[in-house]
């Protein structure tokens, strides 16, 4: 009996004590609680910790104190409750959530994916905020997945995260920003413009969205929208310089030049010293050759930037019009301006000059500038230039005799020898080209040197002459195929005049190689008609070559070879005027008038102003009794034409000898 008692106590006892934890474990729970509630989350986590001590069981105690613990920023002991929780209650979907957010803030990306699908996975539809901030938490792991694959270089990996983020954060602009970023780092840009329109349609005024769209059009060449596309931007952020900036050279490349100018005349109102308007201002009135606006945008530029330089582009542009008086005068500015200088500015003056042929003027401000600086090549490089135009020889002598002790290369010892032949000085002269083709062939020595041993060596010099023509139409040849390289197929009248400097030397070259061979043909034709011949098929693809042989067979009146030398030479260059000229003169030769019309009429579409050959069309068209029909023509293309001025005299004669009075008349008095 006594042992029953003792046994009876003991129960008790323990009923008691494990009463008594419960009834403490509680306690401190809801005390945490209150804590928690009242956001003092140190005391709430000292209460929420004794009452796991007490009774290790309490789920609720392991929900507050991993939020209490993210309340502080303290993820790893978050991240240990939420842990020990799950140990004893694994399919608990609120303590996944909070161990995701722990993962998420340590940026443990993968495993904060994995405990927020858990969420979804074991709480279905009553998951915690379900609807809400569960999807936002998915979307963000995927899309920093999707960067740090990015950053990896894991180009398809990345697509497939930010497509994932997409699809849980259908509401933010960010996630098509991303997704069509990726989809471009892959060169996959037309699904990078498919996302970005799709986001635009969502998000019409987004930025990031808008430029990742116009950076996919660019790649794809869709340069039509493109233009769209920076315009919107330009309206979305107008105080975004560079993308006006860009917004302005679209326009141009579409050759919208009159909204691109008025574009960038507004931008010039708020960045009047943003120097890349004005260089697009610059290209504007450039590409439409309106070089006064251009001076007009320089003078602008004044108020802003250097001086010198603003002034100096301004002479330029002025001598590209060929305007020398305007750039002379903004020259004798320079002169104040930079005075270091005023010596290459008068020997620019000297230039223009001559290029007007006021070659007084041009030689005695070279001959000023000589005084100063005896020593400078340039200048008495471009005063013996000078001096040679001017027909003064004996000056030129010894410009180049002076120039020789600074300078002695082929080139000027073989103007030297040029002087010596036009002053009969023969002996030197031969002894100067001898010297100049010891360091190196040149044309213009070759050629000086045939004409002087013409006479004493004839076999010698054919052959120089033959050599320096061959040499010449190479050359020739070389600077056409640079020309055409930089025209790139634009022969505009911009793209010429940007490369004047080539075609004057083209024309140099072309006119020695002519020289050259007009001196052949003077020789005996038994020496030379089968070395001219024999060019044709050196050079079996030049229309010029074909022109010249063509005309030395003319001329020696071998008319059916010149006829067959002319047709190949238009067979190879349509465009030929020359060729055209001659071969209507050979028609005529030959009686044949139709022919002759139509290779005159060909002539005169390639120019115009060749104004004998409206006489000889006049001339068969009466003869072939068909004057009413060239008359016809001839008013068609007078009331089409801006140069009115080069066929109204022709037209009226045509007229007249048509009988046609009254219709001349009209023309006469301009109705």
């Amino acid at each position: 009996m006594k042992f029953f008692k003792l046994i009876a106590i003991v129960w008790i006892s323990a009923s008691v004590f494990v009463l008594q934890a419960q009834v403490d474990g509680r306690y401190y729970l809801n005390q945490g609680l209150k804590l928690y509630n009242a956001k003092n989350y140190d005391e709430a986590i000292n209460s929420l910790r004794r009452s796991l001590s007490v009774d290790s069981s309490q789920r609720k105690a392991y929900h507050l104190l991993a939020y209490s613990y993210l309340q502080l920023k303290n993820w790893t002991e978050a991240q240990r409750f939420a842990e020990l929780g799950l140990m004893r209650y694994d399919q608990d979907a609120r303590l996944y959530w909070l161990l995701g957010e722990s993962q998420l803030q340590q940026s443990n990306f993968k495993d904060a994916l994995s405990s927020y699908l858990r969420v979804e996975k074991e709480a279905g539809e009553t998951a915690p905020k379900k609807n809400t901030d569960l999807k936002k938490r998915l979307g963000q792991c995927y899309s920093h997945l999707g960067t740090q694959a990015m950053e990896a270089e894991e180009k398809t990996k990345a697509i497939l995260y930010f497509k994932k983020a997409n699809q849980y954060l259908k509401n933010d602009a960010f996630t098509y920003v991303n997704l069509t970023l990726a989809y471009g780092r892959a060169n996959e840009w037309r699904e990078s413009l498919n996302t970005a329109e799709s986001g635009l349609r969502l998000f019409p005024k987004n930025i990031a969205l808008t430029q990742a769209k116009a950076t996919a059009q660019y790649q794809i060449e869709d340069y039509e929208n493109l233009l769209d596309s920076f315009k919107k931007l330009h309206l979305l952020q107008p105080e975004d310089l560079k993308v006006a900036i860009t917004y302005g050279e679209l326009l141009m490349s579409r050759q919208q030049y009159v909204s691109a100018a008025e574009h960038y005349n507004k931008l010039l109102t708020d960045y009047p010293k943003e120097k890349s308007i004005y260089e697009s201002l610059i290209h504007i009135h450039e590409s439409k050759l309106y070089y006064e606006g251009k001076v007009e945008v320089l003078n602008k530029m004044l108020n802003h930037f250097e001086k010198v330089n603003i002034y100096e582009r301004i002479t330029e542009t002025y001598e590209i019009i060929e305007n020398w008086s305007a750039a002379r005068a903004y020259y004798d500015t320079l002169t104040v301006l930079a005075p270091e200088k005023t010596s290459s500015y008068q020997l620019k003056i000297a230039s223009h000059y001559v290029e007007e042929d006021s070659l007084s003027q041009a030689i005695m401000i070279l001959r000023s500038l000589a005084q100063k600086f005896p020593n400078d090549d340039e200048i008495l490089n471009e005063l013996g230039l000078a001096q040679e135009k001017a027909g003064v020889w004996s000056e030129a002598l010894r410009s180049y005799q002076r120039l020789l002790e600074i300078k002695a290369t082929s080139e000027v010892i073989t103007r030297l020898g040029t002087a010596y032949r036009k002053t009969h000085h023969d002996a030197e002269a031969i002894h100067n080209y001898r010297r100049a083709l010891a360091k190196e062939k040149n044309a213009e020595a070759m050629l000086g040197l045939s004409m002087l041993i013409k006479s004493s060596q004839r076999d010698s010099s054919i052959n120089l002459a033959l050599d320096a023509f061959q040499l010449c139409f190479e050359k020739l040849r070389e600077l056409e195929d640079q020309l055409n390289n930089r025209l790139n197929g634009d022969k505009s009248l911009n793209s010429l005049i940007s490369n004047k400097e080539l075609l004057t030397e083209i024309k140099a070259v072309e006119q020695r190689a002519t020289e050259s061979f007009y001196h052949l043909s003077s020789y005996p034709a038994r020496q030379v008609a089968p070395l001219l011949l024999a060019l044709t098929q050196t050079f079996p693809l030049s229309a010029r070559i074909h022109y010249l042989v063509a005309e030395y067979e003319f001329n020696r009146n071998k008319k059916k070879e010149s006829e067959a030398l002319l047709s190949r030479s238009i067979r190879l260059d349509p465009n030929r005027e020359e060729a055209h000229k001659l071969l209507g003169s050979l028609y005529i030769d030959q009686g044949d008038e139709h022919n002759a019309i139509l290779s005159f009429e060909r002539c005169l579409a390639l120019n115009n102003q060749q104004h004998e050959l409206y006489g000889y069309l006049i001339h068969l068209y009466e003869n072939t009794g068909r004057l009413d029909l060239l008359c016809r023509k001839w008013l068609i293309h007078y009331n089409a034409s801006q140069e009115k001025e080069t066929i109204k005299p022709h037209l009226i004669e045509a007229l007249h000898k048509a009988g046609r009075y009254e219709e001349a008349q009209q023309i006469i008095q301009g109705s």
